[in-house]
Parts: C-alpha cells; structure tokens; sequence
C-alpha cells in the first residue's frame, strides 16, 4: 500500500520543481512514495536513488496526498485540487508567497481540499491565518540538495578569489 503521494511538476532547476523531488528523497527510504506529476517534468541531475520513486509505474494513490506545485493562477486548477481531495484520506499543502496576503482563491482552495497547510517561514503563518485560512499551519523550513556542492572542491587552487553569485527581486 502506498503511504504517501507527492502531486508535484518536477524541475531540479527551478524552486517549486524541487519540492516534490525533495519531499520523495526525505522520506523514500521510510514510506512507499509515489508520484502523481502536475505539468512538466525534467529528470536531468536527479540522483538515481530519487529517479527510482519518480518513475515507477503508479499504481494507486497513497493514503496521504502532498501538493508541492503553485496552487494556481487561477480557478483553473480546481478540478485537480478536488481530485487531491477525493484520492487520500488526508490532504496537506506545502505553500508559500512572497507577500503579506495571498490570493483570495487560494485561502478557498486550502480551506475546502486540505487539511493541513505546510509554509517555509514562521513570517508566512500569520499572513496565511489573517488572509481567511482556517486549517492548521505548520512551519517546515525549505531543504537544500547540497549533494554537488560537497562534491567539489570551493576552490581549485589556494589563495584565489571565492565568488558567488546572488539573484533577488
């Protein structure tokens, strides 16, 4: 029996295509995961031991139900929030926003198909809440694959110049 399934695109470049890939590799090794893929997926650099769960032939809906995906642009993704719903016994949805309010479809979107909500940030549980989102919130920091990084050397010889690069908005 599946425990745990994972609605999420799969890009390991961009941010919300990380979080699937990152929920899968956290518990793969505890729980039968699978994965029910929202729009587009890229399985470039994904380590063999995660590809493995998200490949796998899916079989049957696990008895919880994780959206790691944007919970929309708009009413559009409804029909699939249902479905979510209607699939597991129970339903969580790791979101966020970069903001100090969140669209008003999406407090109805977490109110009537989750059960729990997951944000990365103590900052965005109060923004949530004061928004109109009635379920439980809880505060599950952002992970990082850090696997290349302590992979390679930080510098190639001694001495030289460590730069690093930053893009924010």
């Amino acid at each position: 029996m599946v425990d745990l399934t994972v609605w999420s695109n799969i890009l390991p470049y961009d941010s919300i295509g990380r979080h699937g890939i990152g929920i899968i590799s956290a518990v793969q090794n505890d729980r039968d995961v699978n994965l029910s893929l929202i729009g587009t997926a890229n399985y470039r650099d994904i380590p063999a031991r995660v590809m493995k769960d998200l490949v796998k032939p899916f079989t049957a809906y696990g008895k919880v139900g994780i959206w790691t995906y944007i919970l929309g642009l708009n009413e559009g993704m409804i029909p699939t929030h249902q479905k979510v719903r209607k699939a597991h016994e129970k339903t969580i949805a790791l979101s966020m926003f970069e903001s100090d309010d969140i669209p008003k479809f999406w407090v109805n979107i977490l109110n009537e198909y989750y059960d729990e909500v997951i944000v990365p940030d103590a900052w965005l549980v109060p923004v949530y809440q004061k928004a109109g989102v009635t379920k439980p919130i809880h505060v599950i920091p952002l992970g990082c694959f850090l696997e290349p990084f302590l992979t390679s050397p930080a510098k190639k010889e001694a001495n030289s110049v460590f730069t690093f690069g930053l893009s924010a908005g």
